[in-house]
C-alpha cells in the first residue's frame, strides 16, 4: 500500500492506528459527540492534490457504547465550488443524524471543486476508501453498515463511490480466468513463485483506495454520467456477461434513487431514469427507484425516509 497520511485539522492528542501514522482527535477516538475535521492525503488522489477533506459528526443522541451498533453515512453535497460547503451547510444532515441516530461523514465533492471536471469524482472513491480503512478499527460504527448518499451532483458521486469500490476479484469465475490469463500471457506460462493475482490486479493503485465494502447507496435526485464509471471490461472479454458478473460482486447491497416531478430539474429527471436502466438492464442489479411527483429539486423528509427506513430494516435483520 502506498504511503498514506490522514491529518486532522483539530490539533488534539493523536493516537496510532496499525502501522500507519494516523492523527485522530482524542474526542473522535473516544467516540465523544461533536464534529471533527479530517483530511486525507495520498498519491492515489489525482485531482485533490492538497487533500480530500471531510467532517466526521457524532450525534449527541448516541452514547459511546452504542456507536458500534449504528450505521455510518458518507454524504456528498450538491454542486458548489465552495470548498467549505461540506462542513458549513449540512445542518439538515446533522439533524437527521441526531434524530435517526447514525454517525455522519460529510465529504467534499471533488467534481464540483475541479472546474466541473467530472472525472475528478473518482478522487472521492480513492480518498473516502482510504479514510474508512483507517477509521474502521476505531469501532465508531457498525461494521458492514456503511452507506453512501448524496443530493444532486452529490448523488452521482455517492453512486460512483459505492459501485466503483466493488472488489472485482470477488467473483470466483473472473478471478480464475484472470489467473489463467496472467499465467499464459503476462508471464508466458512461467509465473514467478510469488505470483499473487491481487498484487498484480491492484498494481495501479493501492487496493485500499480501490475497494471498500459499502452496504449500499442513495442518490437523491442525482445526476448520472455513464462515462465516469469504469466497468470491468475484462469480465466481458472473458465471456462473463455483466448481468451475471456484477450481481455476484454486488451482493445484497441497497441501491436507492429518488427523483421529483415536473418541478425537478429536467436533466435530473432524464438522468435518474438512465441510471435506473443502466443498473437494472446493463449490470443486472436491483434498484429501489421512487418518483415523488409533487416535489422539486430538494432533499425532502419523504426522500430521506424512503431510504432510511430500508437502512433500519436491514440493520434490524442483521441483528436477529
Amino acid at each position: 500500500m502506498k504511503s498514506l497520511r490522514i491529518a486532522l485539522l483539530i490539533p488534539l492528542t493523536a493516537v496510532m492506528i496499525g502501522a500507519e501514522p494516523v492523527a485522530v482527535p482524542a474526542g473522535l477516538a473516544a467516540g465523544r459527540p461533536g464534529a471533527y475535521d479530517l483530511v486525507v492525503r495520498s498519491p492515489d488522489l489525482e485531482f485533490m492534490k492538497n487533500g480530500l477533506r471531510a467532517l466526521y459528526y457524532i450525534p449527541r443522541s448516541l452514547a459511546r457504547d452504542q456507536l458500534r451498533g449504528r450505521p455510518l453515512l458518507v454524504f456528498f453535497h450538491g454542486h458548489t465550488r465552495d470548498p467549505n460547503y461540506y462542513r458549513t451547510q449540512i445542518q439538515q444532515m446533522k439533524q437527521f443524524a441526531e434524530r435517526d441516530r447514525f454517525s455522519l461523514l460529510s465529504v467534499q465533492n471533488p467534481w464540483a471543486l475541479n472546474n466541473d471536471r467530472i472525472g475528478a469524482a473518482l478522487d472521492a472513491v480513492f480518498g473516502v476508501n482510504l479514510m474508512l480503512h483507517q477509521l474502521d478499527s476505531l469501532e465508531l460504527y457498525r461494521a458492514g453498515h456503511v452507506y453512501t448518499a448524496g443530493f444532486s451532483s452529490g448523488g452521482f458521486v455517492a453512486w460512483l463511490v459505492c459501485l466503483q469500490s466493488l472488489d472485482q476479484l470477488a467473483d470466483p469465475e473472473f478471478r480464475q480466468k484472470q489467473i489463467e490469463y496472467d499465467h499464459a500471457n503476462k508471464y508466458e506460462g512461467a509465473p514467478p513463485a510469488d505470483y499473487d493475482v491481487e498484487r498484480d490486479w491492484y498494481s495501479w493503485k493501492s487496493k485500499a483506495a480501490l475497494v471498500y465494502p459499502y452496504a449500499g447507496f442513495a442518490s437523491f435526485k442525482g445526476n448520472y454520467y455513464g462515462g465516469v464509471f469504469q466497468p470491468n471490461m475484462l469480465a466481458d472479454g472473458y465471456g462473463i456477461p455483466y448481468a451475471a458478473y456484477y450481481p455476484r460482486i454486488y451482493g445484497d447491497r441497497l441501491g436507492v434513487v429518488t427523483v421529483g416531478g415536473a418541478a425537478d430539474v429536467p436533466r435530473v429527471r432524464t438522468q435518474a431514469a438512465e441510471l435506473r436502466d443502466f443498473m437494472r438492464g446493463y449490470l443486472g442489479l436491483p434498484l429501489e427507484y421512487q418518483e415523488f411527483p409533487s416535489e422539486g429539486h430538494s432533499l425532502t423528509q419523504a426522500n430521506w425516509r424512503y431510504f432510511w427506513d430500508k437502512v433500519e430494516s436491514r440493520l434490524a435483520s442483521s441483528s436477529e
